[in-house]
């Protein structure tokens, strides 16, 4: 009986404790998250300024904002080019995208529906006139649908738009913390330290440690996941004899860091409109690939990350499946970090008893 009453009370314990992390990742982070991710770079400036630049001859708050500056500058540069190079091609493509169907698509699906029909007709004329009328209202939804995607798409621009000012001031209130926190980042710790209780502050330091480990994993494992997506695009693509391999598996791989979208953003898109087109080889050597890369991908995502944050695969798969549902792209590294800290809380009592 007692075992039973231990058990559900720490069913209860953790269960609240789930429940708490859950409202917080949910609720509260995205209010405090130009804070939030303030702290952790401050934290990761600080490391750099104690193992690099402690013989500089400036002051550390000096020292700070150049880091700050240098480091805010870099992520700025890197978006306002890939804005420029993207966002022209992207406009484009959606004005053209009406006529990309006109010209090519229909033609396309006109001469396949043409021999369906032509097939159709030596064995039965009522067949190949009723698949006549099919092909013809399938082609009047496909042209409405392609000009309403394109039209919708260029109406939603100014509601995205009017987003920017927001995302700016976060921008800005996350740059301005992490100034005044990385400078004054000795005095802010001492502050904690001197006024919370002894295990909060242990709760504290574990807490950063496993963060700033899972981000550092997180980091290594994703960009060893990127190399590999780019290493079997390029094959893929060089066996196609597409033109540019090289290049086009840099921007999908790229664009494959994206958490929603990844490859198939682009890779079935591509195999689509090239089967309309009636190119079904490259169709699907196409399809081929994302399948291959798809599941390769699948198998070794939750190996590599497991082993590099220090969790079994399964265990990590299901937090970052469960993050991803619960809390969208934060908790897909919130969730894991939260197993991790729970794991070595348990593994500490253990050892104690």
């Amino acid at each position: 009986m007692d075992r039973k009453k231990q058990f559900l009370l720490n069913m209860a314990y953790y269960g609240t404790i789930g429940l708490i992390l859950f409202l917080s990742v949910k609720y509260f982070l995205p209010v405090f998250l130009p804070f939030a991710a303030a702290a952790v770079i401050a934290c990761i400036l600080s490391r750099i300024h104690q193992k690099f630049f402690r013989w500089v001859p400036f002051s550390r708050k000096h020292t700070m904002l150049l880091l700050v500056t240098a480091g805010y500058g870099l992520i700025i540069g890197i978006v306002i080019l890939a804005v420029k190079l993207f966002l022209p091609m992207a406009g484009d493509f959606l004005v053209k995208l009406p006529e990309f169907y006109q010209d090519k698509m229909m033609p396309a699906v006109e001469a396949v529906s043409a021999r369906i029909e032509r097939m159709a007709f030596r064995k039965d004329p009522a067949a190949a006139a009723q698949i006549g009328k099919a092909v013809d209202r399938m082609l009047e939804k496909l042209g409405q649908g392609f000009t309403e995607a394109s039209a919708g798409i260029m109406r939603s621009l100014p509601k995205y738009m009017t987003r920017i000012p927001a995302l700016l001031i976060q921008w800005v209130v996350m740059i301005i913390s992490t100034y005044f926190i990385a400078a004054d980042y000795d005095q802010i710790i001492r502050f904690l330290k001197r006024n919370l209780p002894e295990k909060g502050w242990n709760l504290c330091c574990k807490v950063k440690k496993c963060g700033l480990h899972t981000i550092a994993a997180y980091l290594k494992s994703y960009a060893l996941l990127m190399l590999l997506t780019l290493v079997e695009l390029w094959a893929g693509l060089w066996l196609l004899r597409i033109p540019y391999a090289g290049w086009i598996s840099f921007g999908i791989a790229v664009f494959d860091i994206l958490p929603i979208v990844g490859t198939g953003g682009i890779l079935l898109p591509w195999a689509a409109v090239s089967g309309f087109l009636g190119n079904y080889s490259l169709a699907a050597g196409i399809l081929t690939l994302y399948l291959v890369i798809t599941v390769i991908r699948n198998i070794l995502e939750p190996k590599i990350v497991g082993k590099q944050i220090g969790l079994p695969p399964l265990a990590a798969l299901i937090s970052m499946f469960a993050g991803a549902r619960l809390a969208g792209v934060t908790g897909l590294f919130l969730f894991p970090i939260a197993l991790i800290l729970w794991m070595h809380i348990r593994n500490e009592k253990t050892s104690r008893n």
